[in-house]
C-alpha cells in the first residue's frame, strides 16, 4: 500500500470514520483527475528507481522501524494534488485531535520520518526479502483506504484494520 497521510489521532471513532471518509471522497471526486468516471482517474504511483529498495534498518541491522522494505514514490503532482487533498480533510476535521503536520514554511509538503519520502510498503518487521530483486511496476492506484493503525508500532501491525474504502 501507499500511505498518504498517516499518524493521526481522532476522537469519536465510528462517527470520525464515516465523516472523513466522506470528506476525503467528496473531495478527490470534485477533482476530476480523481474522478472514477474520468480517463486516467486515480492517483498514479511512480517508484523512484533509482533509490531501489529500502529497509527500515539500522547500520547494524537492527529494525528501526515498523516497515522493513519500501519503495520511494516519486512526488508526481497529482500524487502530491491527492497529499494535498486528504491534509486539507484532515485539518478541517472536527474529529481529528492531533496530526502531524506535512506542510514546511514554503507550503511545500514533508513527509514524516525516518525516510521523509512518500513510499509503497511491501514488508513489515520480517527481514529483507531476496526474492524482491526488483521494484515492480509503476501503478495507478484506484482505491482509497481507510485504516486503523493503532498501535502504529512492529508489534501493533498485526491489529490494524480496514475501516472503509472507496474507488476513484
Amino acid at each position: 500500500h501507499v500511505t498518504l497521510v498517516g499518524g493521526i489521532k481522532i476522537c469519536n471513532q465510528s462517527e470520525a470514520y464515516f465523516s472523513l471518509m466522506n470528506d476525503v471522497q467528496n473531495e478527490l471526486n470534485c477533482v476530476s483527475v480523481f474522478d472514477g468516471n474520468s480517463a486516467g482517474a486515480g492517483v498514479p504511483c511512480k517508484f523512484d528507481r533509482s533509490r531501489g529498495f529500502v529497509a527500515g534498518y539500522d547500520e547494524k541491522l537492527k529494525l528501526v522501524w515498523n516497515q522493513s522494505c519500501v519503495g520511494i514514490i516519486k512526488r508526481d503532482v497529482k500524487f502530491l494534488e491527492a497529499v494535498k487533498i486528504v491534509t486539507k480533510c484532515i485539518s478541517n476535521s472536527k474529529y481529528v485531535i492531533d496530526h502531524p503536520s506535512l506542510f514546511n514554511d514554503d507550503d511545500d509538503l514533508s513527509f514524516p520520518p525516518p525516510l521523509k519520502q512518500p513510499h509503497f510498503s511491501f514488508a513489515y518487521g520480517s527481514p529483507y526479502h531476496d526474492s524482491l530483486e526488483e521494484l515492480p511496476e509503476d501503478f495507478t492506484a484506484n482505491e482509497v483506504v481507510l485504516m486503523k493503525s493503532d498501535p502504529s508500532t512492529l508489534k501493533g501491525v498485526c491489529k490494524w484494520e480496514r475501516i472503509g474504502s472507496f474507488s476513484l
